[in-house]
């Protein structure tokens, strides 16, 4: 059964081809390149994302492995591999995009199934890390990339704090933290 919204029906296939077809009409003219891989699940495409966003003009990301009736492959796996389209200044070359990511925890398959959009195939490509391209980027790059990882490490910090403390307040709610019961829930 093809998936619903609220103004038309697509396939699968019909849904890659629209994001494929939107991805394609932004506009290269900023100096940008486009670039295409996929990831083992969403987190780690928030990673990627936050990771990319100093040197990233653009992202699209959506579900991998479709079935034709637009259900995921594999309901079982609740964090499915996610397909990411971007676009990167072109200041960067693709073996250097490939060593930055590769320096974030745990972003192997992005690294390796990392190519041009235009290229991709979804495969990965273990022999990435031996190709003479596989080098930093610039000095200037780096800098960027760095600074940001480390507000969003800050930022990342203090959301965790502040879980923390949400959590505590929902224990007390429920009756389920005696040092912090609520007046008048017992």
């Amino acid at each position: 059964m093809p998936i619903q919204s609220p103004t038309e029906t697509r396939t699968a296939n019909e849904l890659e081809q629209a994001l494929n077809s939107q991805f394609e009409r932004f506009s290269v003219a900023d100096g940008s390149t486009r670039y295409r891989c996929r990831v083992e699940c969403l987190p780690d495409a928030i990673h990627l994302k936050m990771a990319l966003t100093p040197i990233a003009t653009e992202w699209h990301d959506s579900p991998a492995f479709w079935n034709e009736d637009g259900s995921l492959v594999d309901k079982r796996n609740f964090m499915p591999d996610m397909d990411l389209w971007f676009a990167l200044k072109n200041d960067v070359s693709i073996g250097e995009v490939r060593w930055l990511i590769d320096q974030f925890t745990d972003l192997h398959v992005a690294v390796e199934s990392l190519k041009l959009a235009h290229e991709y195939d979804g495969e990965r490509d273990w022999d990435v890390y031996d190709r003479p391209d596989f080098q930093p980027p610039k000095r200037a790059v780096l800098q960027r990339v760095a600074k940001h990882a480390k507000l969003v490490s800050e930022v990342l910090l203090r959301m965790s704090e502040e879980h923390l403390r949400l959590a505590t307040t929902a224990r007390a709610l429920t009756g389920r933290s005696p040092r912090h019961q609520v007046k008048g829930t017992r």
